[in-house]
């Protein structure tokens, strides 16, 4: 995976906007084309799972970067993590703490964390960015790797807003010295989720939350 890659995927892991500074577009060298498009949505859900989730409530993640060239690895994750806790008290975010040692306090008791491979499943995005659709088979992992169970994925990542736009350009000198042009342009757009994984309904009750971002990059390097 290139540097550009990992870059984006771990914005998406944490459910973050999609930050890259220009000189990691071009890591790779040389003249070329390059688009990524990705999404990431996570939601938050009130109830048990008989079978799989022990705890009361529940948030989960999944994540999708896919590369135009059909040569290059493309990526999906996602995650659960199941939690008690008491009656109106939401618990907080682990995938967005880097730093274990700044994990907030919280009346909430962590029961496990389960990994989501998605990488059978199939994702479509539309070319305005509006809609995504991430459906297929999703192998429910331990934390260690060990397989719990298989279940079915069908989940849609809805734009609820307007695209952003921002475009970069760096300049730099190769090898040679010949002075290389790099321009990005990074597209994005605010989104909402729906859909199921396994018996898990998402933003299928008002108490269920949701958020989840669409996004595009562009690099040419001339």
């Amino acid at each position: 995976m290139s540097v550009v890659r990992r870059v984006i995927a771990a914005a998406a892991i944490c459910a973050v906007p999609l930050v890259a500074s220009a000189p990691f577009a071009h890591a790779g060298g040389g003249a070329g084309e390059t688009t990524l498009t990705h999404g990431t949505g996570s939601w938050l859900e009130v109830g048990t799972v008989p079978g799989l989730l022990a705890g009361n409530i529940h948030r989960g993640g999944v994540s999708f970067l896919d590369d135009a060239d059909p040569t290059r690895e493309d990526y999906r994750s996602g995650r659960i993590e199941d939690w008690t806790c008491p009656t109106g008290v939401v618990p907080p975010a682990l995938y967005a703490i880097e730093d274990p040692e700044t994990f907030p306090g919280t009346a909430c008791t962590l029961e496990g964390v389960l990994e989501l491979d998605l990488s059978s499943t199939s994702v479509s995005v539309d070319e305005r960015l509006s809609m995504a659709r991430i459906s297929g088979s999703a192998v429910v992992r331990q934390t260690g790797g060990a397989v719990v169970t298989t279940i079915p994925i069908d989940i849609a990542l809805e734009a609820d807003g307007a695209p952003r736009r921002h475009t970069d350009v760096y300049r730099f000198q190769d090898d040679s010295g010949t002075w290389i042009t790099d321009r990005t342009v990074f597209t994005s757009r605010s989104a909402v989720m729906a859909g199921s994984l396994g018996t898990i309904g998402i933003a299928d009750e008002p108490d269920d939350v949701t958020e989840a971002t669409l996004g595009r990059q562009e690099t040419t390097i001339r």
